[in-house]
């Protein structure tokens, strides 16, 4: 199960059909590579499953596939996204076979994004290493320095990232503003209209393959400092004050339709981060549910408009 989209916005059936079956070759290529262990090294490593890990990542870049996708089959809101094991077995095959190496912005072409004096020991490029002005301009994004994107990594059109860190594999949709010191990790899934706000983490998910990474689904907000782990979903609309801690097993309370959630935010919910009374524990609550007349206000006025409200004695 592949997220295939074909440029443009009209149905291009010739190009659905020849991606279908390259992606199928890759798919095959690469699981039968996982299945023998890997048991290659660099040098060794055969041309053409070298050829398929990098056309993978480069296919990744450009937004035509994504590691994790809606199952259309499963009806269940907490269970619908699903993960293509394919794709993560092939970056965990280029990490494993692509040595390191010295990388930097005296090493590389220069670019609008040089930043200066800056090296790295490692595998992975940059996304904008050797990016022009008109790429840019084409991409309608923003990136504001010390920003670091690595190759492999999709960003959508109208987003704003300022200082920010994008891993391999990661998905951010279109209109989307990251601000400073936020981290998107390996493979998440960032829908449309979402905003991070500062020193925020949203989690990867290299390992185990089966493991769905982290999901922030459309116009969710997620507070400063607050954290996403791989194996959470953060539904449309929801928000997440500052501080919220969500790991896969986190229970969190909903005071509003007494159910516990585990991994899971129902859209349009606003979670705080409260003390429990039973365990004593700082667990995140789920204090309100955004109304329908409420979608097109902005989180920011809706948190203040709760805070408002909150009545202090």
């Amino acid at each position: 199960m592949c997220r295939i989209t074909c440029p443009g916005s009209t149905v291009c059936d010739e190009y659905e059909e020849t991606l279908y079956a390259r992606l199928l070759r890759f798919e095959a290529l690469i699981d039968l590579a996982w299945e023998e262990g890997m048991q290659h090294t660099p040098s060794a490593m055969d041309s053409l499953l070298r050829d398929t890990i990098h056309e993978t990542i480069q296919m990744l870049d450009d937004g035509i596939i994504s590691v994790a996708a809606i199952n259309p089959l499963r009806a269940d809101a907490r269970h619908n996204w699903a993960v293509n094991w394919w794709i993560k077995r092939a970056l965990i095959i280029y990490d494993r076979l692509v040595p390191n190496r010295m990388l930097g912005d005296s090493l590389e072409s220069k670019s609008v994004m040089d930043p200066g004096r800056t090296f790295y020991w490692d595998n992975r490029h940059l996304k904008f290493s050797n990016w022009t002005e008109t790429q840019f301009e084409a991409a309608k994004i923003i990136i504001a320095p010390p920003a670091i994107a690595q190759k492999g990594c999709f960003i959508g059109p109208k987003s704003i990232h300022k200082g920010i860190r994008i891993e391999m594999g990661a998905y951010v949709s279109s209109d989307v503003f990251i601000d400073d010191g936020a981290m998107v990790g390996s493979c998440a899934h960032i829908g449309m209209g979402v905003q991070i706000s500062k020193n925020a983490t949203v989690g990867g998910a290299m390992r185990p393959v089966e493991l769905v990474p982290a999901v922030i689904e459309d116009r969710a907000f997620i507070g400063s400092f607050s954290k996403v782990s791989a194996g959470v979903l953060v539904s449309s609309e929801a928000i997440l004050v500052g501080s919220v801690d969500l790991e896969r097993e986190t229970p969190i309370i909903d005071e509003i339709r007494g159910e516990v959630y585990r991994g899971y935010v129902p859209p349009r919910a606003l979670v705080v981060t409260k003390r429990h009374a039973q365990s004593g524990l700082n667990l995140p609550h789920i204090v309100y549910y955004r109304r329908d007349e409420e979608s097109r206000y902005a989180a920011r006025d809706i948190l203040n408009t709760f805070y408002r409200n909150v009545r202090i004695e």
